[in-house]
């Protein structure tokens, strides 16, 4: 057996957790439709001018990624 199955099958249980937990979503949209929001920013402006304004753009968009979610 290869060394990724043997990974795979000793962290199954981390992996496969929407198998166990079904209020776990199989896919992974709200993740990438949260990162997504972060590369239009990239993309229009070209970079954030200071590490403390990208950490800042974060932070307000998790709040209200998490707002619109609840």
């Amino acid at each position: 057996m290869i060394t990724f199955q043997k990974r795979i099958i000793k962290h199954r249980v981390y992996l496969l957790t929407f198998l166990y937990h079904h209020e776990v979503p199989a896919h992974n949209n709200s993740s990438e439709q949260a990162i997504r929001n972060i590369k239009v920013k990239l993309k229009v402006s070209g970079m954030f001018k200071s590490t403390k304004g990208a950490q800042n753009y974060a932070i307000m968009r998790s709040i209200t990624d998490t707002c619109k979610k609840n």
